[in-house]
């Protein structure tokens, strides 16, 4: 059974109202004992409130450094299993030419696979308002340039009926240009308003799925071998994207073939030079969970890119239109129509995204802030899952009750750990005077994981849009004076801020009721 926002809503007012406010009422409440306890342990310095306070700190910051060097522990296996992926020829398995031991093994297991290739047909859907013709060009013509056959990709256009100036004028030009590059080429115009919808992302895809797989079908592709990838306007595939996902969905059982969400991996790193400093920070910070997360299955969540056959679509109702975190939510919807017996599987193939850029610096921060404000609304998905628990008897206690604390802690913490750490930082600071020798240790062990966290972030920058020695030595130092400096402070307004803004929002009932979309821009 398929579960609607709108019908807990109308059906559980009172059980929404309450547990769509338990994040916010406990990052609420985390935040004013943190800071009535600091107050209190400065008024009354060597109490017994003084020594309860101080080792708080010292078990928070503890805490937070186990978790860091797992973190850095996952980006490590991250990274020998994506290279181990990427030294992969997928020709040589889909042309029956394993050239190795890896091949060969792979190529075994697709033998068994009750799937061909050859008959899957990939349907992309891009959601788009206001985005300008080149980037959209550019996101055609990386579909264009992969491996995979372009008379089986099915593109979808999906736009929005407040641009409808601006979707005529692009629309005719895609139609005549690439209406003959692959199988179909379609677009779809949402409506200004439907009730219960936001006007956003999901409620453009679900229309845009809705309007269309009908005539999808009616050219006798059978509904068993369409896979539905939902992307953004400025992704560009890597040349593998569509091989990848094909293998990974006939490599998977086939009892979950139509049960699992295919998840690549997405790098914030598009044009990544020209992003100022604080946005670099973000979307490194955010490329870098989603790559730890798919080593660690518990974290594995659906993210913006993402990919789910037509039939499991079919089962969930496709998107939810009411929500502006679609993709996170998306989740948390086929959990709950699958009864979690459900997997997002991690896909080593990447999908490259933009970080915030505009053409101004205060227009950036901005669009920065309200971007990290509409994803920090994900908290909604709380009631939604706990009132599912309670109504569905199959979802697992244990499992679903994980759910629920995961979303919780996490939420909760976006809200509150860069003020935590960086006020506790400075807490520490003053402790220097009185315990002097433990603050010492404290702070070189906290330089060296600030060394190590460097080290990873150059490792992973994307060097290879650069071509200039020298401006690559330009950027590395800029970037090591500017963490050592200011990316704390700038967390705190870029990060915790806006988090804190969304939990206030959702707390006192007035909670985004609208896609804010983040601009792109390309130089005329």
């Amino acid at each position: 059974m398929v579960y609607e926002i709108s019908d807990f809503k109308k059906n559980n007012k009172k059980l929404w109202f309450i547990f769509s406010r338990i994040i916010s009422i406990a990052s609420v409440l985390f935040l004013f004992l943190i800071i009535l306890t600091w107050v209190l342990s400065f008024y009354k310095i060597n109490t017994f409130l003084f020594y309860v306070f101080f080792w708080i700190i010292v078990i928070f910051y503890s805490w937070w450094l186990i978790r860091w060097f797992e973190y850095v522990i996952l980006l490590i296996l991250w990274y020998l299993r994506y290279k181990w992926y990427q030294e992969l020829d997928l020709k040589n398995i889909l042309d029956k030419k394993p050239k190795n031991k890896q091949e060969n093994m792979i190529y075994n297991q697709y033998l068994k696979s009750n799937k061909r290739i050859d008959d899957l047909y990939h349907w992309v859907i891009i959601p788009t308002f206001q985005d300008p013709y080149d980037m959209l060009k550019d996101n055609f013509e990386a579909i264009k340039q992969s491996n995979y056959n372009n008379q089986k990709i099915i593109i979808t256009l999906a736009w929005e009926q407040v641009d409808k100036e601006n979707f005529k004028e692009i629309k005719d030009k895609f139609l005549k240009e690439y209406a003959d590059t692959f199988y179909f080429v379609n677009s779809t115009l949402h409506p200004k308003w439907i009730e219960w919808e936001i006007q956003g992302k999901g409620s453009n895809v679900n229309y845009a799925i809705k309007n269309t797989y009908k005539k999808i079908l009616d050219f006798w592709i059978n509904e068993d071998n369409i896979l539905v990838s939902v992307m953004d306007s400025e992704s560009i595939v890597q040349n593998t994207y569509f091989d990848a996902m094909s293998l990974e969905y006939c490599l998977t059982s086939k009892d979950m073939q139509d049960k699992t969400i295919y998840q690549p991996m997405l790098f914030l790193f598009n044009r990544f030079f020209l992003a100022p400093f604080f946005s670099k920070v973000i979307s490194l910070s955010t490329t870098f969970y989603i790559l730890a997360a798919s080593i660690k299955w518990i974290w594995t969540r659906a993210q913006a890119i993402q990919m789910q056959s037509l039939k499991s679509l079919l089962q969930t109702n496709f998107y939810s239109a009411e929500t502006i975190t679609e993709d996170g939510h998306q989740y948390y919807r086929t959990y709950c129509v699958f009864n979690w017996k459900f997997q997002v599987k991690p896909v080593y193939t990447y999908v490259l995204l933009e970080p915030v850029i505009w053409r101004n610096l205060m227009e950036s921060i901005k669009l920065q802030y309200n971007q990290i404000k509409r994803w920090a609304h994900g908290a909604l998905d709380l009631p939604y899952i706990i009132i599912c628990f309670l109504k569905n008897k199959k979802l697992p206690r244990l499992r679903t009750l994980y759910e629920i604390f995961w979303l919780t802690e996490s939420s909760v913490l976006w809200s509150s750990l860069q003020f935590i750490l960086f006020f506790w930082t400075i807490y520490f600071y003053i402790l220097w005077w009185v315990y002097g020798d433990v603050m010492v240790k404290f702070w070189l062990l906290g330089f060296v994981i600030l060394i190590i966290l460097n080290i990873i972030t150059l490792f992973f920058f994307p060097w290879n849009s650069l071509k200039s020695k020298r401006y690559k030595i330009y950027e590395a130092s800029k970037y090591i004076i500017l963490s050592f400096t200011v990316m704390w402070p700038m967390l705190l307004i870029l990060n915790w801020l806006p988090a804190l803004h969304a939990q206030m929002l959702i707390l006192f009932w007035k909670p985004m009721w609208k896609f804010n979309v983040t601009k792109k821009y390309r130089d005329e």
